[in-house]
C-alpha cells in the first residue's frame, strides 16, 4: 500500500477534533479530551514501535496491526483493565469512522481496524441494599437531638434533591435558590450547600419542614424571594 502524503494524517486529525466530535456529533468536552488522550497514546506507541518521530507519523502506519499492538500493549504493560481497553478501541474506531468517510483511497486498511472486536470484561454485579437494610440504617440517628434529625433527614431525603456545588459558599447558594424559586437553599452539612424543592413531593416537604425546625441552630436557612 503507498504512504499518503506527509502532513495528511495530522490535517485529519486536526478536522477530527475540531469539526467532526463537536460539530456534527455533539460531543461533550470529556469525550474530546478522553479521544485526544487515547490517539495520543496511539500514535507516541506507533513512533516508538517505528523508531521514529510523531510527526513524521503517516496514515499507512496506523494499520490494524498496529492498532492491535497498541491495545495489547495498554493491557499488558500499562495494566489497563479490558474495559479500558475497550473505551481506547472505541475512541480509535470513532477516529477511523472519520478517515473512512474522508479517505475513500484507503478504505480497506480503516476497514481492518474497524473489525478489531472488542475484548470481553467481567461486569461486576449491581450491589444494592435491602429493605430491612434500609430501615436499619435509618433508625440510626436518634432524633431526639439535632444532630440527629440532620442525619436522619439526609439519609431519608431523596437523593436526586441534594446537590453539592463544589467549592461553593452561601453568597453562590443563595444565588442558586432564587434562580430556582420557589426552592430553599439549605447550608450547614459538614460546610457543604444543598439545594432542595419543598413542593416537589409532600415527603420531601415534609424533611424541609423538619429542616426549618429541628436545624436552624445548626444551618442557616436561606428562603428564596418568591
Amino acid at each position: 500500500m503507498s504512504r499518503s502524503a506527509p502532513n495528511t494524517l495530522f490535517t485529519h486529525i486536526e478536522a477530527f477534533f475540531t469539526d467532526y466530535l463537536p460539530m456534527q456529533r455533539g460531543a461533550s468536552v470529556h469525550t474530546v479530551r478522553a479521544y485526544r488522550d487515547a490517539l495520543t497514546l496511539l500514535l507516541r506507541f506507533a513512533a516508538q514501535r517505528l523508531g521514529r518521530a510523531v510527526v513524521s507519523l503517516e496514515l499507512a502506519d496506523l494499520d490494524a496491526a498496529m492498532v492491535m499492538r497498541f491495545l495489547d500493549h495498554i493491557e499488558a504493560e500499562r495494566s489497563n483493565t479490558a474495559a479500558t481497553r475497550n473505551c481506547r478501541r472505541a475512541a480509535i474506531r470513532s477516529f477511523f469512522k472519520h478517515l473512512l468517510r474522508n479517505d475513500l483511497m484507503h478504505a480497506q486498511q480503516y476497514a481492518r481496524v474497524l473489525a478489531i472486536p472488542a475484548k470481553k470484561s467481567r461486569q461486576r454485579p449491581a450491589t444494592y441494599l435491602e429493605a430491612d437494610e434500609v430501615r436499619a440504617i435509618v433508625a440510626v440517628p436518634d432524633r431526639r437531638t439535632t444532630q440527629g434529625w440532620r442525619d436522619y433527614t439526609v439519609s431519608v431525603a431523596p437523593a436526586p434533591y441534594w446537590q453539592r456545588p463544589p467549592k461553593s459558599d452561601i453568597d453562590d447558594v443563595a444565588q442558586q435558590a432564587e434562580r430556582h424559586s420557589p426552592a430553599r437553599a439549605v447550608r450547614g452539612f459538614h460546610r457543604c450547600a444543598a439545594l432542595v424543592d419543598p413542593h416537589d413531593g409532600a415527603d420531601l416537604g415534609l424533611h424541609v419542614a423538619v429542616l426549618e425546625r429541628h436545624l436552624l441552630a445548626a444551618a442557616e436557612v436561606i428562603p428564596a424571594r418568591l
